[in-house]
């Protein structure tokens, strides 16, 4: 008699940013949403999709992020542009 064994794996994927509010980006306007939302940084929006900051960099360059440029020079992504590229 033959046996079959089956082994089902599941996995959950949980992201939590915590923060103090001193470190948090602000909430700004994205003028490609056209409202106020509160942005992440490069490292928070690159963990939220499972790349790396550069891949962010890269994305917000060519337009497929929304992003803004603060004074110092901090690029900040909005959350509504985040989806997984190809």
């Amino acid at each position: 008699m033959k046996r079959r064994t089956e082994v089902t794996i599941e996995t959950d994927r949980l992201v939590v940013f915590s923060r103090t509010i001193k470190q948090s980006p602000a909430s700004r306007w994205c003028g490609r949403c056209n409202e106020r939302v509160q942005m992440m940084t490069t490292d928070d929006a690159a963990l939220a999709v499972g790349v790396n900051s550069l891949t962010i960099f890269h994305w917000a360059e060519a337009g497929r992020l929304h992003s803004v440029e603060t004074p110092q020079g901090l690029l900040l992504i909005c959350p509504n542009s985040l989806n997984p590229q190809p």
